[in-house]
Protein backbone atom coordinates (compact mmCIF):
# COMPACT_ATOMS: atom_id res chain seq x y z
CA UNK A 1 0.00 0.00 0.00
CA UNK A 2 0.97 3.65 -0.84
CA UNK A 3 1.40 5.41 2.85
CA UNK A 4 -0.57 9.16 2.73
CA UNK A 5 0.04 11.63 5.41
CA UNK A 6 -3.29 13.17 6.61
CA UNK A 7 -4.05 15.39 9.35
CA UNK A 8 -5.68 13.84 12.66
CA UNK A 9 -9.65 14.46 12.86
CA UNK A 10 -11.02 14.56 16.08
CA UNK A 11 -14.06 12.44 16.38
CA UNK A 12 -15.59 15.60 18.06
CA UNK A 13 -15.99 17.66 14.72
CA UNK A 14 -17.29 14.23 12.40
CA UNK A 15 -19.89 15.44 10.54
CA UNK A 16 -21.73 12.47 10.60
CA UNK A 17 -25.02 13.43 8.30
CA UNK A 18 -24.10 11.96 5.40
CA UNK A 19 -23.14 8.51 6.86
CA UNK A 20 -25.59 5.63 6.03
CA UNK A 21 -28.47 5.65 8.75
CA UNK A 22 -27.22 2.66 10.18
CA UNK A 23 -23.47 3.82 10.88
CA UNK A 24 -24.90 7.34 11.81
CA UNK A 25 -27.06 5.68 15.01
CA UNK A 26 -24.13 3.35 15.91
CA UNK A 27 -22.36 6.20 16.01
CA UNK A 28 -24.84 8.03 17.81
CA UNK A 29 -25.67 5.36 20.41
CA UNK A 30 -22.43 3.47 20.86
CA UNK A 31 -19.74 6.06 21.11
CA UNK A 32 -21.22 9.42 20.86
CA UNK A 33 -22.19 9.46 24.69
CA UNK A 34 -19.18 8.51 26.58
CA UNK A 35 -17.20 10.49 24.00
CA UNK A 36 -18.54 13.40 24.71
CA UNK A 37 -18.49 12.57 28.56
CA UNK A 38 -14.66 12.17 28.00
CA UNK A 39 -14.25 15.18 25.84
CA UNK A 40 -16.12 17.66 28.76
CA UNK A 41 -13.10 16.44 30.92
CA UNK A 42 -10.20 17.92 28.68
CA UNK A 43 -12.02 20.76 27.28
CA UNK A 44 -9.60 23.11 28.10
CA UNK A 45 -6.58 21.46 27.24
CA UNK A 46 -7.96 20.25 23.39
CA UNK A 47 -10.09 23.77 22.50
CA UNK A 48 -7.64 25.61 21.18
CA UNK A 49 -5.07 22.81 20.70
CA UNK A 50 -4.22 22.58 16.60
CA UNK A 51 -3.67 19.40 15.26
CA UNK A 52 -0.02 19.62 15.07
CA UNK A 53 0.55 20.10 18.50
CA UNK A 54 -1.54 16.81 19.24
CA UNK A 55 1.33 13.70 19.47
CA UNK A 56 1.26 10.69 21.25
CA UNK A 57 1.98 12.06 24.89
CA UNK A 58 -1.08 14.75 24.42
CA UNK A 59 -3.41 12.06 23.44
CA UNK A 60 -1.95 9.59 26.15
CA UNK A 61 -2.07 12.49 28.85
CA UNK A 62 -5.48 13.57 28.13
CA UNK A 63 -7.48 10.30 27.74
CA UNK A 64 -5.64 9.28 30.85
CA UNK A 65 -7.11 12.40 32.86
CA UNK A 66 -10.58 12.22 30.18
CA UNK A 67 -10.89 8.54 31.71
CA UNK A 68 -9.89 9.37 35.29
CA UNK A 69 -12.47 12.07 35.02
CA UNK A 70 -15.18 10.19 33.82
CA UNK A 71 -14.50 7.08 36.46
CA UNK A 72 -14.55 9.50 39.70
CA UNK A 73 -18.59 10.68 38.17
CA UNK A 74 -19.48 7.02 37.40
CA UNK A 75 -18.05 4.68 39.45
CA UNK A 76 -19.68 2.19 37.80
CA UNK A 77 -17.78 2.82 34.89
CA UNK A 78 -15.00 2.44 37.15
CA UNK A 79 -15.36 -0.83 38.58
CA UNK A 80 -15.81 -2.72 35.16
CA UNK A 81 -12.96 -0.38 33.66
CA UNK A 82 -10.31 -1.63 35.89
CA UNK A 83 -8.80 -4.40 33.16
CA UNK A 84 -8.62 -1.85 30.54
CA UNK A 85 -10.70 -4.01 28.37
CA UNK A 86 -13.27 -2.47 28.29
CA UNK A 87 -15.52 -1.40 24.96
CA UNK A 88 -16.82 2.07 24.17
CA UNK A 89 -20.49 0.51 23.11
CA UNK A 90 -20.61 -1.21 26.24
CA UNK A 91 -19.30 1.72 28.38
CA UNK A 92 -22.31 4.09 26.58
CA UNK A 93 -25.04 1.82 27.51
CA UNK A 94 -24.21 1.67 31.53
CA UNK A 95 -23.67 5.44 31.33
CA UNK A 96 -27.19 5.96 29.48
CA UNK A 97 -28.56 3.16 32.44
CA UNK A 98 -26.81 5.23 35.49
CA UNK A 99 -28.02 8.52 34.20
CA UNK A 100 -31.82 7.31 33.67
CA UNK A 101 -31.98 6.13 37.51
CA UNK A 102 -30.40 9.22 38.74
CA UNK A 103 -32.88 10.99 37.20
CA UNK A 104 -35.71 8.61 38.67
CA UNK A 105 -34.01 9.25 42.02
CA UNK A 106 -34.39 12.56 41.59
CA UNK A 107 -38.42 12.79 40.48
Amino acid sequence: GKKIDAPVKPLRLLKHGSLPRKIRRAYDNNWKPIMELMENEVADEIRNRHVDGMNYDFFKSTYDEAFKGVCEKYPEFADTAKTKNWKVSTYCKKVATVKSQRKKAMV
